[in-house]
Parts: structure tokens; C-alpha cells; sequence
């Protein structure tokens, strides 16, 4: 037996009153024996009533579904003993009940018809649902191997695009970085030329070191100015 029922929907819990659920299936009245597919699903539900009114703005729209599931506790208040839980669901009743004498509590009842109802290994299907369960039910692929970053090779060009292995005092230099899986890191790159110091962005490099570089692409082309070396302090 169950002493509490919960139900989740619309990011809220809600403590549930009172439910109620009900199937049937036509029979033939020559040989009693079902004649045609299951109906029902359809089942109401109360709650205490609040300031909330998403569930009641869900009963007047009429194409707007919605889902979640209502939990059901075994007498401890916590050990779960079976969840109702519904896909594709409209709500086509709602009901404000107030009694102002016996300190009765304001409720709040709905009807609600699911186009899925899964209760346990239980299935219902209406032909108007919209969702799939196996693609709800299907685990989420995992998550991609994060690549490490590499810095594959790094080179100065002239003005004309040319590589050189050294530099003249007052030249413009093209710093060339190619980096492979490093698009939003950063990283530090040490010129380490006893002969000059390099201009960036106006401001001579400490130690010919150009730090927290933010890398945008994977090949990277930072101006430098080669400048005489500057005294250290």
C-alpha cells in the first residue's frame, strides 16, 4: 500500500492528493471476449492548490502537451514503489474546488490524457502520439575523447612572406604558429634571440616571451617589430 505519490512535471514536485486511473476494453456480446483495443489512460489527479498556474495554462491550451510522471512511496515515505509516467500528454479538465468552513484546503483537480502512459512494463499507446520511447529511453552517446592540443611548429616569415632563420633590428616580422585541436586555449611562446627584443601591440616583449596568447586558429600570424635589446632593470 501506498501512504504518499508525488508528482514531477514542469521542473516542480507536487504532493498528489488524490489520483485515479482506469482502462476497459469493448467485449462482444456474443462470446464476452474483448473486441477491440485497450482504452483508457485517461485518469485524474488532485493537488493542493497554490500560486502556480502552469499546469492551468496547460488545460486551456489545447495544443500544447507536456509530461513527467507521478511517483508512488511504500510506507516509509521514501522507497520507491512504482512510477505512472506520461509523454505527450494534454490536460482537458481542470477544476478549482474551495470550501470555506473546516479549514478544508483549497484543491486543484485535472484530468489528464496522455498519448503515452508507462506504468512499470506497461505500455499504452494513443495513435495521436507524438513521441518515440525507444529514442527517449536510448542511453546518450558518450561525450567525445578530448583531443590534446599541440602546438606543431612555429617560424618567422619577412614582409614578403619569406621564412628566415634570423632578423634585422627595425624590421616587420610574421610570427607564424601552427597549432593543431588548440581553438580557445592559450599558450606561451619564447622568440629566445640574444641579438633583439620584439615590439608587439606597442609594448616590448619581456623576456622575448609572448604569454597567454589566445588561440583563434590554427595557424596564427602575430606582427612583430624587432627592436634593438633593451637594458634589463
Amino acid at each position: 500500500m501506498s501512504f504518499l505519490a508525488k508528482l514531477f512535471i514542469n521542473r516542480r514536485v507536487i504532493n498528489v492528493l488524490d489520483t485515479n486511473i482506469r482502462f476497459y476494453q469493448q467485449v462482444n456480446p456474443d462470446n464476452f471476449k474483448p473486441a477491440a483495443l485497450p482504452m483508457g489512460g485517461v485518469f485524474n489527479l488532485t493537488i493542493e492548490a497554490d500560486g502556480n498556474t502552469d499546469l492551468l495554462g496547460l488545460a486551456l491550451s489545447p495544443d500544447t502537451m507536456c509530461e513527467g510522471y507521478i511517483r508512488f512511496y511504500k510506507r516509509d515515505g521514501m522507497t520507491r514503489m512504482r512510477d505512472y509516467e506520461f509523454f505527450d500528454t494534454h490536460i482537458v479538465s481542470y477544476q478549482r474546488n474551495f470550501e470555506g468552513y473546516y479549514g478544508k484546503v483549497t484543491t486543484d483537480h485535472y484530468v489528464l490524457s496522455p498519448g503515452i502512459l508507462r506504468i512499470g512494463d506497461m505500455v499504452l499507446e494513443k495513435w495521436w502520439k507524438v513521441s518515440d520511447l525507444a529514442v527517449k529511453d536510448a542511453p546518450a552517446p558518450p561525450p567525445e575523447p578530448k583531443k590534446k592540443p599541440v602546438v606543431k611548429d612555429y617560424f618567422i616569415t619577412d614582409k614578403d612572406g619569406n621564412r628566415i632563420e634570423e632578423t634585422k633590428i627595425g624590421e616587420m616580422i610574421t610570427l607564424n604558429i601552427s597549432t593543431q585541436d588548440m581553438i580557445g586555449e592559450t599558450m606561451t611562446i619564447n622568440l629566445s634571440d640574444p641579438t633583439a627584443d620584439f615590439m608587439y601591440n606597442g609594448m616590448v616583449l619581456e623576456d622575448d616571451t609572448l604569454k597567454d596568447l589566445m588561440v583563434t586558429k590554427n595557424m596564427e600570424k602575430i606582427k612583430l617589430k624587432v627592436v634593438e635589446p633593451q637594458p634589463k632593470e
